[in-house]
């Protein structure tokens, strides 16, 4: 695609800017809030996210005064993004201001977990235009880690959805025995560690409760009802997809899918397969395709209902400038 055309005071302030901007960036891909935590407390790790979102808010905002001093017309997008940018990093700052009160570790690493996400997000989009805008690669460290994480979480609950469904036979106990293993397994994952802590102790939370069922069941007590719990492991192996939502994800999603739609009729089904792996979890419907592909016409329309639904039209010009290289394995 043709770089749009911008003239020296436009190139200027988006250099000036992408600088500004990367280096909040900088700080917040070398930030784990887990690890933090770990080795420092939470009173650090609170102290470091404030940081963050005082820095992250500093940087939008003056992003956002420049733009507006500027009155470069081409620059009104980075200015809006900016200022809906602060404006949510100042509710967070306001939440986080009475995160004294959390006793729970799971709790401000959640938090700390969310602001940083939401700087990034903002921060992130004005690096793609002013890269768009100077003709210049996306930096790839800025997108990798979030994205190959929420890859990894993707394929972890995609697999914990296909094994769901064998789940459910007449016998009770049996059904929630095979929904503990289920979890098990979940739970035994390398990348377990790297889900969001929320979902760790939900998932936590939810094996203990079915473990210890199963006991007092075995001994004659089925005061908890098991057949809500169960229900409760059904909702929860929904609810995880929602890591579909992610815009990293999104962003990822309508990029290959549109990559493969141009591929499709070129390549063997074989090479297809290998391509769309990263898109398993997205749709179970697209699912079965990649896993059992049955021919390109079919795979076609499962790829274009996918992209619709998912608004490919919406991000297709934030996808022009993402990383992709042939293959999607290139990223790292």
């Amino acid at each position: 695609m043709d770089q749009p055309t911008a003239s020296g005071d436009t190139r200027a302030l988006c250099a000036e800017i992408k600088w500004s901007v990367d280096q909040v960036l900088e700080r917040l891909t070398t930030t784990d809030a887990d690890q933090l935590a770990a080795s420092e407390g939470i009173a650090v790790l609170l102290a470091d996210t404030r940081g963050i979102l005082a820095s992250a808010s500093a940087c939008l905002g003056g992003i956002a005064e420049r733009v507006e001093e500027s009155k470069l017309s081409g620059m009104a997008h980075i200015g809006d993004t900016a200022f809906v940018g602060r404006f949510a990093l100042n509710a967070l700052q306001r939440e986080l201001a009475s995160a004294e009160s959390i006793s729970e570790a799971w709790g401000a690493i959640r938090l700390a977990g969310k602001a940083h996400r939401e700087a990034s997000r903002s921060l992130r989009i004005i690096h793609q235009h002013c890269c768009l805008m100077l003709g210049c690669e996306v930096h790839r460290a800025f997108f990798t880690r979030e994205l190959n994480v929420a890859l990894e979480t993707r394929q972890a609950y995609a697999a914990l959805r296909r094994a769901s469904r064998r789940v459910e036979v007449p016998n009770l106990g049996d059904s929630l025995r095979h929904a503990s293993t289920t979890l098990a397994v979940l739970r035994s994952r390398a990348c377990f560690p790297q889900l969001r802590v929320y979902d760790r102790v939900v998932t936590e939370q939810l094996f203990t409760r079915i473990r210890t069922w199963l006991v007092n069941a075995k001994a004659g007590d089925t005061t908890v009802d098991g057949a809500r719990l169960l229900q409760e492991y059904f909702n929860f192996v929904e609810f995880a997809l929602e890591v579909n939502k992610r815009p990293e994800l999104v962003e990822h999603d309508v990029g290959l899918i549109t990559l493969a739609l141009t591929q499709l009729g070129k390549r063997p089904m074989s090479a297809m397969q290998r391509l769309l792996t990263e898109l398993i979890g997205r749709d179970e419907a697209l699912d079965q395709q990649i896993h059992s592909p049955t021919d390109p016409a079919t795979l076609r329309g499962e790829l274009e209902r996918v992209l619709e639904h998912i608004g490919g039209e919406r991000h297709s010009e934030v996808v022009r400038c993402l990383p992709y290289g042939a293959e999607p394995g290139a990223r790292d």
